[in-house]
């Protein structure tokens, strides 16, 4: 639901609807005008204040507005490719910066991803950029540096699209145009390699679409299959009914009978839960349901895929609520 129209396959279109931990956005009215709602105790909602709210409020200035994403940073690109962010980054120590209004990062940059501690950013020169914290690498320059001001990626000169995960173990993952993967930090959590610049992960090909949430990452192909990869969590975050601290390489989601090829997949940077939408408009979820982000009538959690809605066109998987809008247009949601 990130509205820019891409991360999916066959006739999945994305809807302007955008959801982080504990806040959800949507760009609305005849300025393209971002608005917020929800948890603004980090400053996410972008409005100059730390109060949370159950009432959209606009962004400062941030008008104009073609994507944008949020963890607990939230980031935006303007018409103009300006990217803006706000919100809380941190490290070890302490916060880094934190901006309760929005604040330039960058020019010429056509996707950003937000996560809890990091932001990455792709140019149309199809090089990635990165700021926040840098514990694992997830930066991806060789060093371990937080950054407060965008750094430039080593080796990567394709990039089509880049998220970030994880927070103990952080972690960006990109997508290159040639259907190839790569990823820098999250070493013991995401990857058994310790690299602090980007390396190619083995064993997926064609992908057309990257996903992923606290532990666990998720590549889509361009058949319809989904890969999981990652640690397994005791909410079964990976769909693949594997043990708790388990790692898998990546591994081919099986999904229950009768479901048809994955179109579009949703996830989020500190959740546990995921969704993942067919082309028949069937929705499936795994992981978390604590807070009965799957929808499923339990608050049982689910270590493998479970269908959960029909006629649906889109969805939005958070922290602990999960959004679906279905094919009469109508949004349902799920959660706490």
């Amino acid at each position: 639901m990130t509205g820019d129209g891409f991360g999916g396959r066959s006739w999945y279109v994305s809807y302007n609807y955008n959801v982080g931990s504990y806040s959800a956005y949507t760009v609305c009215g005849p300025n393209d005008q971002l608005y917020g709602w929800g948890n603004n105790v980090q400053g996410e909602l972008g409005n100059g204040l730390n109060v949370s709210t159950t009432a959209p409020v606009p962004a400062t200035g941030m008008t104009d507005v073609r994507f944008y994403a949020s963890g607990y940073i939230t980031s935006c690109i303007r018409k103009d490719s300006t990217a803006w962010a706000w919100g809380y980054l941190t490290n070890a120590a302490g916060i880094a910066f934190a901006h309760v209004d929005p604040k330039l990062m960058l020019s010429g940059v056509k996707f950003v991803d937000a996560g809890i501690s990091h932001l990455v950013f792709i140019k149309y020169d199809s090089t990635v950029w990165a700021l926040g914290r840098n514990n694992s690498g997830e930066l991806g320059n060789g060093t371990t540096t937080l950054s407060i001001v965008p750094v430039k990626m080593t080796g990567v000169q394709n990039a089509v699209r880049a998220i970030c995960l994880g927070y103990t173990y952080g972690t960006t993952i990109i997508l290159q145009a040639d259907g190839l993967v790569k990823i820098t930090g999250g070493y013991q959590w995401f990857t058994q390699v310790d690299s602090k610049m980007p390396v190619l992960i083995p064993g997926l090909t064609d992908i057309v679409d990257i996903k992923g949430n606290a532990s666990a990452a998720f590549a889509l192909n361009k058949n319809g299959e989904v890969f999981a990869f990652g640690t397994e969590t005791q909410y079964g975050s990976l769909g693949l009914g594997l043990s708790q601290q388990t790692y898998a390489p990546p591994t081919k989601i099986t999904f229950p009978a009768g479901s048809a090829p994955i179109i579009a997949l949703s996830a989020t940077n500190d959740g546990t839960t995921t969704l993942a939408l067919d082309e028949d408009g069937k929705l499936y979820g795994w992981g978390g349901n604590f807070y009965a982000q799957l929808g499923d009538g339990t608050l049982i959690s689910k270590s493998r895929p479970i269908l959960v809605a029909t006629n649906v066109i889109d969805m939005g998987a958070a922290e602990t609520f999960s959004y679906i809008i279905k094919a009469d247009k109508t949004i349902w949601a799920t959660g706490q």
